[in-house]
């Protein structure tokens, strides 16, 4: 489950994703859960073959929406779990 969380009326929110060393080598397909509220949503998520530990995955429209109709982005922040 991926809690994101915000700062202050900044559209973007952020979170960490935790990818094993073989699926930051070889790239995956990862379904996770991302908590909206009391809600969750269920995505596919694709890692990339060489991500390396750091690196911000970027998941365009599922940040927080805005009065005005626009919605930020979420970024996912990767670590590498041995």
């Amino acid at each position: 489950m991926i809690r994101p969380a915000g700062v202050g009326n900044n559209p973007n929110l952020h979170a960490i994703i935790s990818v094993s060393e073989r699926e930051a080598l070889f790239g995956a397909r990862k379904l996770v859960n991302i908590a909206q509220g009391f809600k969750k949503k269920t995505f596919l998520l694709t890692v990339p073959p060489g991500v390396s530990e750091g690196s911000r995955l970027r998941l365009r429209g599922m940040g927080r929406q805005m009065p005005e109709g626009a919605k930020g982005d979420l970024f996912l922040k990767v670590q590498i779990r041995g």
